[in-house]
């Protein structure tokens, strides 16, 4: 068989089908998940994906930032550690940045303090500000 239905698609389906672009897609419907340990994996795994290829890291900030939200801590200190990850590989924008305000008022102590360790040790968006790490505690 030749054409759309032979060598072609066949070939096209191998190099697409096993890309990181391709196989982090495939995870964000899971990220929405009854389960925590479900969409903590999913984390993980988009977090890996972005580590292999640029485009994922540079789409992941988005879904990352989505996962501030979730009800459950735990997925909450998840997705800040992969964004904090994920930020060696892309830049803070000043969009992104708005988004880590959030979780420093988190009402859980995990997911404040894993915000804090997503904010730039040197300058940064964040830094700029009145508020300090010790005051975020208290």
């Amino acid at each position: 068989m030749n054409g759309l239905y032979g060598g072609e698609l066949q070939g096209h389906l191998q190099t697409t089908a096993h890309s990181p672009r391709t196989r982090a897609g495939a995870l964000v419907e899971p990220l929405d998940d009854e389960y925590d340990f479900v969409r903590i994996a999913c984390l993980d795994a988009l977090c890996t994906l972005a580590h292999e290829s640029a485009a994922v890291a540079a789409a992941c900030p988005d879904f990352l930032a989505d996962m501030l939200h979730d009800p459950a801590s735990a997925v909450r200190v998840a997705a800040l550690a992969a964004l904090r990850s994920v930020l060696q590989h892309v830049p803070l924008t000043a969009a992104l940045a708005k988004w880590l305000w959030t979780p420093l008022a988190d009402a859980d102590l995990g997911v404040r303090l894993a915000s804090v360790q997503c904010v730039p040790a040197e300058g940064g968006a964040l830094q700029s500000s009145h508020l300090s790490r010790a005051n975020l505690f208290f």
